[in-house]
């Protein structure tokens, strides 16, 4: 009995034996399919990701410099006295428009309108005497310095009566051109000495806007260029700039500019603010949103753009103008697919699958 169960035993073993062995030899016939299984999976193509693109058009682009500033008068002066005398009468108020010419005061005449008179005879006198002394010296009873004696006396006549002209022209005040009296420095009555201030003058027409733009700016404004401005009553005008200062200011190392614009009923005042538009460098550029803007790993600013191969690029790009609801921007060639949504969510040299957008928007 005990020899049967010890046979039993063993058979059992043996049993277990050739098993295990045939389970290993099962497992080497099976490992081969489930390895290429496995391969079959890494290798399959992976689903691409997608990103919605828009076809951008570049277009001619002027740029607009903004600068605030303020409005002047185009010409400024003040009338001065050109002799001594009392005025007598003040023709103008502050306030009022002259014309060119225009008599705004007088000096009293005292004796001028005498010295005129006798000034114009002595040039009379001077000049019988002259072509005395001339036929005298063409006949050889008169010397040359004689001759040239008489000459210079004439002459010294001539400049006396051009001067007693003068004074008594300046007896009346005058308007150099067509101005409004800003102010008033003399009354009727009161005795000028010759320099003395009278009134001052401003030119309203054409009235100027003056402002200062950076030095990166000035090289994109051209003298004759169309600009524009907003005053603070909310009316628009239009100028020509007419100047560009050829040096810096020493303090704000900005350089000043001038636009004339029209102002003949004279409505726009002397000092006003006025916010210009001046047009600079007109360069191809891209209407985008500001939304598909991105950084790259150097920090510069740029869009994300699907190649011919559905990779992504990046390009840097200039901000030309920013609007609340768009931007124009420049370095991007002439047709390029701009990536309007997912531009987050891929990386440069990756290939994506582009769905086109929909509808006329910038997305």
């Amino acid at each position: 009995m005990q020899n049967k169960l010890s046979l039993f035993i063993a058979i059992l073993i043996a049993l277990g034996a050739i098993l295990w062995m045939a389970s290993g030899m099962f497992g080497a016939a099976i490992a081969p399919d489930a390895a290429q299984e496995s391969i079959t999976k890494d290798n399959a193509p992976k689903e691409l990701l997608s990103v919605r693109v828009r076809e951008s058009v570049g277009e001619e682009f002027t740029s607009q410099i903004n600068l605030t500033g303020r409005t002047e008068a185009s010409r400024q002066i003040i009338l001065k006295t050109e002799l001594d005398g009392r005025i007598t009468d003040i023709l103008v108020n502050k306030g009022d428009r002259v014309k060119a010419g225009q008599v705004v005061a007088k000096i009293k005449v005292n004796n001028r309108n005498v010295q005129l008179k006798e000034a114009q005879e002595r040039v009379t006198q001077r000049e019988i005497e002259y072509e005395a002394a001339k036929a005298l010296t063409e006949k050889g009873f008169n010397s040359k310095v004689k001759l040239a004696q008489v000459r210079a006396d004439l002459k010294e006549a001539k400049a006396k009566l051009e001067q007693a002209r003068l004074d008594v022209g300046n007896l009346n005040i005058k308007a150099p051109f067509d101005s409004v009296i800003f102010d008033q420095f003399v009354e009727s009555g009161d005795y000028l000495s010759v320099g003395q201030d009278v009134f001052e003058l401003v030119d309203l027409d054409p009235i100027q806007l003056t402002g200062f733009v950076s030095e990166k700016d000035l090289i994109a404004i051209n003298l004759g260029v169309n600009a524009t401005a907003k005053l603070v009553d909310g009316t628009y005008v239009n100028g020509v700039v007419t100047y560009v200062a050829p040096k810096a200011d020493t303090q704000s190392r900005s350089f000043r500019i001038e636009i004339d614009v029209k102002n003949p009923d004279y409505k726009i005042a002397d000092g006003s603010t006025a916010h210009i538009l001046v047009p600079g460098i007109t360069t191809l550029a891209h209407k985008i949103s500001p939304s598909i803007l991105s950084l790259n790993d150097a920090g510069e600013v740029g869009v994300k753009i699907v190649n011919e191969d559905d990779v992504v690029e990046f390009i840097p790009v200039d901000i030309l103008q920013d609007l609340p609801d768009h931007m124009w921007v420049s370095g991007l060639p002439l047709n390029v697919l701009l990536i309007t949504v997912g531009q987050d969510f891929v990386a440069t040299g990756q290939r994506v699958d582009p769905v086109p957008s929909k509808g006329d928007g910038l997305l």
